[in-house]
């Protein structure tokens, strides 16, 4: 039997989407009491600062899976992964936020084509 994920899309997203397609993906999952949203709007400028394309972020609705968010960034360059995740390390709120997660995944994927 194969589970599907249906995902429920958060309103948190970069002011300047890029058209184009990155190079790199971050997927992180996590679960946590609550989406969320505002605090995880109050750091996209981080992610756009240091070069991300694009950002989404979502719960997860089915599956094994069910309740917990899912975020999606991609990046032109490990550099700009590298200099983002150094940006948010040096705000508090980050820190911050990681105590209200159970982060249980974070992959790094090369986009060919």
């Amino acid at each position: 039997m194969v589970l599907r994920n249906i995902l429920k899309v958060e309103p948190v997203e970069l002011k300047n989407q890029s058209a184009e397609v990155p190079a790199y993906g971050v997927m992180t999952r996590w679960g946590s009491a609550d989406a969320m949203v505002e605090r995880m709007s109050g750091m996209t400028h981080l992610f756009e600062d240091n070069g991300a394309m694009f950002m989404r972020y979502w719960t997860i609705m089915t599956g094994s899976n069910a309740g917990r968010r899912l975020l999606a960034v991609g990046y032109p360059s490990m550099d700009s992964i590298e200099n983002t995740y150094k940006a948010l390390r040096a705000g508090g709120e980050y820190s911050s936020i990681l105590t209200k997660m159970d982060l249980d995944f974070r992959n790094i994927v090369r986009i060919v084509g």
